[in-house]
């Protein structure tokens, strides 16, 4: 039964949800080039990733207090069916806040989708598919990733297999494409020997961050306090100095003729 008590609590839940929704949609909007490009029987789970991305960029912790004091569901294992939840649970938040028109929301009825059970299979195949199938004895696949000494250590794998190892990740951050292909061969005999099967991840490497170049100036002043009788292991002395840094990026956060303040322990 409704009350007039709920209504501010149900205006704002379903403005927080309407939002995240919305941002969902956005961010495949924003993707819309790159979707164009998936095949037809991953199109679906693309968007899905997609919308799952957008939710989870946010902190929805007290939204998912909120509905959980509602009697709703939490979005917590909303990553199957990532909009058709939110959709639920506008469509519940409006049944509980009755036929009041400002907590009315009306949905696209093109971006309009459903719950649907076969996407959770959808979801556990595609699983299957990239990660292999998961293990009798446990629910989860254990994913290890392959140090250097494994190029060269031929019975290094053939240890990980027999602890578990269900992906072997290589990342390619790290070591060359003739070190790649070592680990792929001593992969290969020890899943033979073993009579074991074992996927084989590469993790490309990412952009990474790096500073702009600095002029060259004087060496590396290092400075330490000096040890007497009258010092302890808790005791630290303060360093007061002025320095100019200059850098060749002119958007550097660096500036000059700053001051700092550095604490120094005595050991």
């Amino acid at each position: 039964m409704k009350t007039k008590s709920l209504e501010p609590p149900l205006k704002k839940m379903i403005a927080q949800v309407l939002n995240l929704r919305n941002q969902a949609i956005a961010l495949e909007q924003t993707y819309h080039v790159e979707l164009k490009k998936i095949r037809p029987p991953y199109l679906q789970s693309a968007r899905n990733l997609i919308h799952y991305l957008a939710v989870r960029q946010q902190d929805i912790r007290e939204i998912q207090l909120e509905l959980q004091r509602l009697g709703l569901s939490s979005l917590g294992r909303m990553e199957a069916n990532v909009l058709a939840t939110l959709n639920a649970v506008l469509f519940a938040l409006q049944r509980m806040a009755g036929s009041s028109e400002q907590l009315e929301v009306t949905l696209d009825p093109q971006l309009e989708v459903t719950l649907d059970p076969q996407l959770g299979r959808l979801l556990r195949n595609h699983t299957t598919r990239i990660l292999g199938k998961s293990p009798r004895h446990r629910a989860v696949r254990i994913m290890v990733t392959m140090p250097e000494q494994a190029a060269t250590d031929a019975g290094l794998i053939a240890k990980f297999l027999e602890c578990g190892m269900d992906i072997m990740r290589i990342n390619c951050a790290h070591d060359d494409a003739i070190t790649w292909a070592k680990m792929l061969e001593n992969q290969r005999q020890a899943t033979i020997q073993l009579g074991r099967s074992c996927r084989v991840v590469f993790d490309l490497a990412g952009p990474k961050l790096r500073t702009g170049l600095f002029e060259a100036s004087a060496e590396v002043l290092k400075i330490k306090p000096a040890r007497s009788i009258w010092t302890s292991g808790d005791q630290s002395s303060s360093l007061f100095y002025n320095h100019k840094v200059k850098c060749a990026n002119p958007n550097s956060l660096y500036s000059s003729n700053r001051v700092t303040i550095a604490k120094l322990p005595t050991r």
